[in-house]
């Protein structure tokens, strides 16, 4: 399950939680979220479950990002998975243009279930989109899916590389959002073969939130890669 695989060798430069969480055993207190198509003027977000979403839409359509209200706080950083160098929300701009939302979660540590929900999300993905020319492939979807017979470890590793991270405790707001871009490849079952070009093409992005001065909830650290920068630490 790639996701797990990510959080086992993933990012280490920030701190380790003291103690990491427990798979949450009720749902996350949000859902994903499609991506909106109105026209009109949005509204201002206020709790952390709308943020993470909206988010997604205005990271992969221009449109939406053009109208959406500022999601960041003005001290926000964003930065390369990894990287000790921090920018600001501008560095996203068109970088996942056109990709799809595989995921887009929003969670209260720690009452959070990332390996499950990530699988039930992208096989819901993959259900809307089969026999479309934009199909997920059967090898993305099991990548993305905690075994069984592995859920607890799966957890417990994703939610560790998730907030080890972006250095989270209990109580923080985190989220995360994958995005696919679907582009042809010359093998449908890639993973399986270990193409590269199928990992290039997977990404994360992590969220941190904070209040800003008017309580409302905003995203003040963001981490981004691709799966085959992650897995390549």
């Amino acid at each position: 399950m790639l996701l797990a695989v990510a959080a086992l060798v993933g990012d280490t430069s920030a701190r380790t939680p003291d103690t990491p969480p427990a798979p949450a055993t009720q749902p996350s207190r949000t859902t994903p979220t499609p991506t909106p198509t109105t026209t009109t003027t949005p509204t201002e977000p206020v709790e952390w479950s709308e943020v993470v979403p909206r988010l997604a839409g205005a990271l992969v359509d221009p449109q939406i990002r053009e109208r959406e209200v500022p999601l960041f706080l003005a001290s926000a950083t964003v930065r390369a998975l990894g990287s000790q160098s921090a920018d600001g929300p501008a560095v996203l701009r068109g970088r996942f243009d056109g990709q799809i939302v595989l995921s887009a979660r929003a969670y209260i540590v720690p009452e959070m279930s990332p390996a499950t929900q990530l699988g039930e999300d992208v096989a819901e993905v993959a259900r809307r989109l089969a026999n479309t020319a934009g199909a997920l492939p059967e090898s993305l979807v099991r990548a993305l899916t905690p075994p069984a017979d592995a859920t607890l470890s799966a957890e417990m590793a994703a939610s560790l590389w998730l907030l080890s991270s972006l250095n989270a405790g209990n109580d923080s707001r985190v989220g995360l959002v994958v995005l696919w871009l679907p582009e042809a490849t010359r093998d449908a079952d890639a993973f399986a073969t270990g193409d590269t070009d199928v990992y290039s093409r997977l990404s994360f992005v992590l969220l941190r939130g904070a209040l800003d001065p008017l309580g409302r909830w905003r995203i003040a650290d963001a981490r981004y890669a691709t799966a085959e920068q992650v897995l390549a630490k």
